[in-house]
């Protein structure tokens, strides 16, 4: 049996970030259905999605897509897609269009061998929505998405949610980008309990006044993993593996003072050989 070990053993400087503002405007949190068509199976679906207008025409956004569970299959993903979108007269409805790539985690269950793997890969998100601004800086948000993917499922989902804007404006609909508060960009040491080392660089967005933001933030870590093995003759064996691997982060923050912030982390490790991890952390932060 093999299992990495995750408890905390020593303080480390887990992150040192850049906290520009970033291409991120409003943010989103949606729920649904999720339909799987060569398994003929139905089962829910939730998402987050940050987003930032390029122009009234065009905006970008990054969404992380949990698919559900059907069978043998546990899958969900990120996103990177760029939009294009047509508004009404009103600027209040707008309906939209985006494709990108689309990294994929899945759980899967091999029921002939009874083996629990993580399979990831790449495949395209084709996704359309309906957008209506009927309160600022609320946002009620229709999605669809169609998961294209080679190596695993192909999905349909369907998720309605709600989004808030960071930036207000007089005008109804999406802000313009030339309206943007951007503040100054400044550097940021948070300490953190854990057991591996990680440098990363991260781009946010303030709200609140500047007492709040969101992010996302990608690097490397140094990961120190050790295996146990339990033999035929009853001797326990440990193998220890020290590598380095990716990370990519999300975050959010809130100021209890200008100096002072607390911050959460949503971490997902990427590596090479199925053993991708979620990592919930929180921690005390210093602004300078």
């Amino acid at each position: 049996m093999t299992r990495p070990i995750w408890r905390a053993r020593w303080l480390a400087l887990l992150l040192a970030a850049t906290c520009a503002p970033a291409a991120a405007q409003e943010l989103y949190a949606m729920a649904g259905g999720q339909y799987t068509p060569s398994l003929k199976e139905h089962s829910t679906s939730y998402s987050f999605e940050y987003a930032h207008n390029l122009s009234d025409y065009f905006y970008a956004s990054f969404t992380w897509l949990n698919e559900g569970h059907v069978t043998d299959h546990h899958r969900d993903g990120y996103s990177p897609q760029i939009w294009l979108r047509w508004p009404s007269s009103s600027r209040r409805f707008l309906l939209s269009a985006g494709v990108g790539p689309y990294r994929y985690y899945d759980t899967t269950y091999a029921s002939e061998t009874g083996s629990v793997t993580d399979a990831h890969g790449w495949g395209v998100l084709y996704s359309a929505a309906a957008q209506w601004y009927f309160r600022a800086p609320w946002v009620l948000q229709l999605r669809y998405n169609y998961a294209q993917t080679r190596a695993s499922i192909k999905t349909d989902t369907l998720l309605i949610g709600v989004g808030y804007q960071f930036e207000g404006s007089t005008a109804a609909g999406p802000v313009p980008p030339s309206h943007y508060d951007l503040s100054t960009p400044r550097w940021e040491v948070t300490a953190m309990a854990g057991k591996s080392v990680a440098g990363q660089l991260g781009l946010v967005r303030e709200f609140l006044g500047h007492h709040a933001d969101v992010g996302i933030a990608g690097g490397f870590y140094l990961a120190r993993d050790q295996d146990y093995q339990v033999p035929s003759n009853t001797v326990v064996g440990v193998a220890t593996n020290t590598q380095v691997l990716g990370l990519l982060t999300m975050t959010m923050t809130w100021r209890v003072t200008r100096m002072f912030h607390l911050r959460a982390y949503w971490y997902r490790t990427l590596t090479t050989n199925g053993r991708d991890t979620d990592v919930l952390l929180a921690g005390l932060g210093l602004s300078f």
